[in-house]
């Protein structure tokens, strides 16, 4: 059958579009070429007013487009891309070509070529013309374009044709499946239409009856899930409430069966317990109609998902049943004491709802939403004027009759104010800077506890063992830090306390005796030669009891209160375990030198404090003073004198004594 003379100019009109979607540059030129091969006297040029086409040629430019679609359609199916992807091979622009079709329509619609209905139509023949898997991308080119069909040379001939555009999309989307896409579609229309718009205020109030829920009779003797007998009257009693909620007003005319249905449901609920699902769990959730079988129904009630949605049903429908509507007044109305028995279910839901946490965080958005729609019932009843909502826009602001003056100057803080906060009155300024911040106005114990001896003498050893900071006086010689660390030291070892005492307070010396094994040898004193492996220090007079305290490993610093502690035994053949073995022996030597100590300040006026002493002159005649690990001699002269007494050899009453052992030397 030959084609008409009509079929002839559309073919060539079609060839002639998909041609210049291959050679032009922008939308405009496409916009040019399209309106050349429909209207040769129509030109777009720049802000130049364009003559709106004749019906027959908007006509004829709609079948165009039409089978311009189609045939993009089709070789996007060749090449297995979608239609929004698909470019014309060897094009200019590299571009897809239905969006840059649409483009150049939504150009023609602005210069006023064409209506805004033109490129709403196009659109919604992309939508039918894509399957339901690939329609988030033609959407996603409606939702770029949303400020293009909102202007008002297009909107006004748009809004009705994408509303039905976007009513057929939602129609095909699945509600399990593309909720996500279907949310998108509804804010895109919420966006698009006014807030006045009377087609999306639903002013009758119609109600979805169509969408019912099916409930099969239960067999006898039939087990639910959980292998317990299905309650057959439960059964019917809460699925068939579903029509209720379904169709609302239809509960006034059989509400004592919807009472005891509500009534029954909340009990079981009560009843059974709480299973949270990975559904319930996630922050995912998918709206999906839920199966009514009778052997589910148990395993149903434990879903905390399930539960939330019966509770947000009941609660929709008691706000209908208590809001004043017009449309009511054709419907029986609640008598004063059913209206009581509403009331009182709708705390029996909130209660329940409130029991659990979780409930009642998911129903806080629910509750809001039923107030906002509420207020939105209330607005259409009043027939929904424009003052609550739109506001005239502000008036222009007037030239300012005078300059600006300069800002104000901030007070200074006071002297009160030590750390800058001023807040306007003395009593504020004093409380907000007592301390730097909150947390230096805990004690110590809500900061985080105490510091231990191994975390206080942590930056003394990093200071013994770093060459660079030997001759810095660091940590070890600052009084307060020296103060705070002592105190630690009292607690665990009281020679090491005495000895750094001595020392002025140097805290290089209580760790040496600490942690041997972690301190750098000590440098010897000139002129002096070195100790024998198995001589004692001079000044130490615990003896063997030293050595072994002396041995003691520190690595693994300890606590204040596990070093007050016993330590558990060791393997023998270990310095620690001969530590160990012989307490006695320390004992005795922190005695002995606890003595010396006490009597020397009991027959000296000189304080425990280090003082100054003179330096000796030795038979050379230089002058010699104790090197820097040397402890000095801090008594008086009494105690030196009794140091000298005790250091004299015993003389022998008897027969001859044996010699001295040579590997101890006389106190100094």
């Amino acid at each position: 059958m030959a084609a008409s003379a009509y079929e002839e100019r559309i073919r060539h009109a079609t060839d002639g579009t998909i041609d210049a979607l291959r050679r032009c540059s922008s939308a405009e030129e496409v916009a040019n070429e399209l309106l050349s091969l429909v209207a040769p006297d129509c030109q777009v040029n720049g802000a130049a007013p364009v003559k709106p086409l004749a019906p027959a040629r908007l006509a004829f430019l709609t079948n165009v487009l039409t089978s311009v679609v189609g045939q993009i359609g089709n070789l996007a199916a060749e090449a297995g891309v979608l239609l929004m992807e698909y470019a014309i091979p060897s094009s200019a622009n590299g571009q897809p070509a239905a969006p840059w079709l649409l483009d150049a329509l939504l150009g023609l619609a602005r210069s006023g070529a064409v209506h805004g209905g033109a490129p709403a139509a196009l659109m919604e023949q992309v939508l039918e013309a894509t399957p339901v898997n690939e329609c988030a991308a033609p959407f996603g080119y409606l939702e770029a374009k949303l400020e293009a069909f909102r202007a008002p040379a297009v909107r006004q001939r748009a809004s009705l044709t994408l509303q039905r555009a976007c009513n057929t999309l939602l129609h095909r989307l699945s509600k399990s499946q593309d909720a996500r896409l279907a949310g998108r579609v509804l804010l895109f229309l919420a966006r698009l239409l006014p807030l006045m718009e009377r087609s999306g205020v639903n002013l009758q109030g119609a109600f979805d009856v169509e969408n019912a829920t099916p409930v099969e009779e239960p067999e006898e003797g039939a087990e639910d899930s959980l292998g317990r007998p299905v309650d057959a009257a439960f059964y019917r009693s809460f699925w068939a409430l579903q029509a209720t909620f379904a169709d609302p007003p239809s509960a006034v005319a059989r509400w004592q069966e919807v009472r005891r249905g509500v009534r029954a449901a909340l009990d079981r609920l009560r009843e059974e317990p709480v299973a949270l699902t990975e559904a319930a769990a996630s922050s995912l959730h998918i709206s999906a109609k839920y199966l009514s079988g009778p052997r589910l129904l148990s395993l149903q009630l434990r879903d905390a998902t399930f539960r939330r949605h019966f509770l947000v049903q009941c609660l929709i429908l008691f706000q209908f049943l208590r809001a004043p509507h017009p449309a009511k007044q054709a419907w029986p109305a609640l008598k004063p004491r059913q209206l009581e028995d509403v009331q009182a279910l709708e705390g029996a839901v909130t209660g329940r709802s409130r029991a659990r946490p979780s409930t009642a965080r998911a129903l806080r958005p629910a509750s809001r939403a039923l107030r906002e729609e509420e207020e939105w019932a209330l607005w259409k009843q009043a027939g929904c004027p424009k003052e609550p909502f739109e506001r005239p826009d502000a008036p222009p602001l007037a030239p300012l009759p005078a300059p600006l003056a300069r800002p104000a100057k901030r007070r200074r803080p006071g002297p009160e104010a030590y750390y800058g906060v001023t807040l306007g009155t003395d009593e504020l300024d004093r409380l907000w800077n007592l301390t730097e911040d909150n947390v230096s106005g805990l004690p110590a114990e809500d900061r985080g506890g105490f510091k231990t001896l191994g975390q206080l003498m942590e930056p003394v050893l990093d200071e013994m063992n770093d060459p660079d900071d030997s001759m810095g006086g660091g940590l070890s010689k600052s009084t307060t830090y020296s103060w705070r660390t002592l105190r630690a030291v009292s607690r665990v070892n009281l020679r090491a306390f005495v000895a750094a005492v001595q020392a002025g307070g140097d805290l290089q010396v209580a760790a040496r005796v600490l942690y041997p094994s972690r301190c750098p040898p000590e440098p010897e004193p000139a002129g002096k030669p070195p100790l024998a492996p198995a001589e004692a220090k001079p000044g130490d007079g615990a003896g063997a009891a030293d050595e072994a305290m002396a041995a003691q490993p520190a690595a693994n610093l300890q606590s204040e209160d596990e070093a007050m502690e016993a330590p558990e035994p060791r393997a023998s053949g270990d310095a620690d375990s001969q530590a160990i073995e012989a307490p006695e022996l320390r004992a005795s030597g922190d005695a002995d030198f606890l003595a010396v100590d006490a009597e020397g300040r009991a027959n000296s006026s000189a304080q425990t404090s280090p003082l100054p002493t003179e330096p000796e002159q030795s038979e050379s005649g230089e002058l010699s003073s104790p090197g820097p690990g040397e402890l000095r001699d801090t008594a008086g002269p009494d105690a030196r004198r009794d140091e000298e007494r005790l250091s004299e050899p015993e003389q022998p009453s008897g027969p001859a004594s044996p010699s001295p052992d040579p590997s101890f030397d006389e106190p100094a």
